[in-house]
């Protein structure tokens, strides 16, 4: 059975899980503390298999996520597809505006709570997507106060993402002065380099 993604591994609680094989027909419970892991497959069913052994194990009430409550529901829809990662390099702005949009995402269902730049939304469930303005051109001050304008309207929907993103993030001039500095070091380092040549 193909696995679409894998979490874990988690940590088994009392009471929480049965083994799937029965014993004398009667149902033995794992014990606490054994690491598992939850996985999904293509048609969005979740089952649940011992790290130690693989073996399937059955959890007691069902999950309260919203994967299993999609699997409940026998709805048919296209394969989700998850976001990915980026983050905008000074190649990507130096043909930009002084505006440019970003998405952020967060998985609902980790439990890392991390919040990431992606290239676009996409049609997962299991993702939370936010779009915002962000302004990298202009006074850098101007551009703080825009940011966090936007900052803020996230902040609803994606707790912690004040957190993770500097106001003056990607700004121009911030990034004209990193570039700036390069040859300067370079040359500095050159013209060491050629007054020990000519002294020896």
């Amino acid at each position: 059975m193909a696995v679409e993604r894998k979490l874990g591994p988690f940590m088994t609680k009392q009471g929480e899980f049965y083994y799937s094989k029965k014993e004398e027909g009667k149902s033995v419970f794992v014990r606490k503390e054994q690491e598992y892991f939850s996985n999904m497959t293509h048609t969005k069913r979740i089952y649940y298999e011992l790290k130690s052994t693989g073996e399937r194990i059955v959890k007691v009430v069902q999950d309260n996520n919203i994967i299993a409550a999609y699997a409940r529901s026998g709805n048919q829809r296209q394969r989700d597809q998850y976001p990915k990662k980026v983050f905008p390099t000074s190649r990507d702005l130096v043909n930009s505006g002084d505006i440019i949009k970003r998405t952020f995402a967060l998985n609902k269902i980790s439990d890392s709570k991390e919040i990431f730049e992606v290239d676009s939304s996409t049609n997962s469930t299991i993702h939370i997507f936010v779009k915002l303005n962000w302004k990298i051109g202009g006074k850098l001050e101007d551009a703080i106060r825009y940011n966090e304008i936007q900052v803020n309207k996230a902040e609803k929907r994606l707790p912690g993402i004040k957190e993770i993103l500097p106001l003056d993030q990607l700004h121009k001039t911030k990034i004209e002065s990193l570039l700036g500095k390069k040859p300067t070091i370079s040359n500095e380092v050159s013209s060491q380099q050629q007054t020990n040549n000519s002294t020896y």
